[in-house]
């Protein structure tokens, strides 16, 4: 994996409900892992999917800037935050986003203009009320907050709103940077 520049290493690992390992690599990285499968390469943003039944390991959509969090919903649809003005995005497999190197199709964000997203988690809890289930959770580490926004399908894709802040502050040295929630339902910053 590449090493350029460790802003944007390998990072925010996920499983995924169905036991394959999810991780980024962000904008400035070049990747070229020999696998038993062939060589992957993976020139700038994006995600890659670890198969640990295999050892397969593929990438799963390429771009973003700063992909700092992804979450899957409960219908295992995989979901990110990034924190450069493309901060809620939906991720369909092989998807080219936003900044992915000499590709002119590219996915669009869910929301643009809300920077400095990372973290990210579904709610799925009777700890808190009916209208939050689904909702996708993510910190806004530079305004001081956590966001929260629905996600609903739109078409052939999904669309995101956003709703009243989880939580604020103007407190400057309050700056979340993940979200998950644990076994006894409550959310941990």
């Amino acid at each position: 994996f590449g090493t350029e520049d460790t802003h944007h290493l390998i990072h925010t690992f996920r499983y995924a409900p169905w036991g394959n390992l999810f991780f980024a690599q962000a904008v400035y990285i070049h990747s070229h892992v020999e696998t038993p499968f062939g060589t992957k390469r993976l020139n700038g943003g994006g995600y890659w999917e670890y198969n640990p039944r295999n050892g397969r390991l593929d990438i799963f959509v390429t771009g973003m800037t700063n992909s700092w969090g992804l979450a899957f919903d409960a219908y295992g649809q995989a979901f990110g935050v990034d924190n450069d003005g493309y901060s809620v995005n939906y991720f369909p497999p092989g998807a080219h986003m936003i900044r992915t190197p000499n590709e002119s199709h590219l996915y669009p964000s869910l929301v643009e203009g809300k920077p400095k997203y990372c973290g990210a988690e579904f709610v799925a809890t009777p700890a808190l009320p009916d209208d939050w289930q689904g909702n996708l959770i993510t910190c806004d580490f530079r305004a001081h907050r956590i966001a929260r926004y629905k996600i609903e399908e739109n078409g052939g894709g999904f669309k995101a709103e956003e709703l009243p802040e989880v939580l604020s502050t103007a407190d400057v040295s309050f700056r979340p940077v993940d979200v998950k929630f644990g076994p006894d339902g409550a959310l941990y910053v």
